[in-house]
């Protein structure tokens, strides 16, 4: 189709054209529509990479600082964003997280046994501010945290084993021996 038609679809589809009838025009008129219409497209583009830019930088912001971000949807959306308190975590802490996450990530009901989502991330905060004076030689201490944040699960397939215990069964199941580590296991 040329400049002087209008593309009209059918009722079978198929594309048949149709006259235009435009009131006379000059060439000035379509450079001043062209380049108006460059102008508006050119500063929605800039408003778009300026959203997309802040975003990246809030998004960024918040993988990397030490803040706590709760959303609300009850009655009224709100958003709340608080500081935390610790700006990096202990390698006993590191390691309560990690259990955590592995439980979280491979626990088979995601009511976590009725303390829900929140309840379940509540016992990890405990436990992480339950470790957070600890050193390298307090793996008792350590592990008892663990085994009580787990408990709160009430699941007989869930528990936590110190690293020599899990050294052993590793290497007994494996039929050698095995790296250094703890873990949590779901039966």
């Amino acid at each position: 189709p040329t400049a002087d038609h209008l593309m009209l679809l059918g009722p079978s589809s198929r594309v048949r054209p149709q006259p235009h009838h435009a009131l006379p025009h000059s060439r000035d008129d379509d450079e001043a529509f062209s380049s108006n219409v460059l102008g508006v497209i050119a500063s929605q583009f800039q408003q778009n990479i300026a959203t997309l830019a802040t975003s990246a930088a809030l998004f960024a912001a918040v993988l990397t600082s030490p803040i706590n971000i709760h959303i609300d949807t009850n009655p009224m959306m709100s958003i709340s964003i608080e500081r935390s308190q610790a700006l990096a975590l202990t390698e006993n802490q590191q390691f309560v997280a990690d259990v955590w996450f592995a439980v979280t990530a491979q626990f088979f009901d995601p009511t976590f046994n009725g303390l829900g989502e929140d309840g379940w991330r509540l016992k990890e905060k405990e436990a992480i501010q339950a470790v957070a004076d600890t050193g390298p030689d307090d793996d008792d201490i350590v592990a008892t945290v663990i085994k009580t944040m787990l408990s709160a699960l009430d699941d007989p397939y869930t528990r936590f084993l110190p690293r020599e215990k899990y050294e052993a069964l590793t290497a007994y199941a494996t039929g050698g021996s095995s790296a250094a580590g703890g873990g949590a296991g779901i039966g």
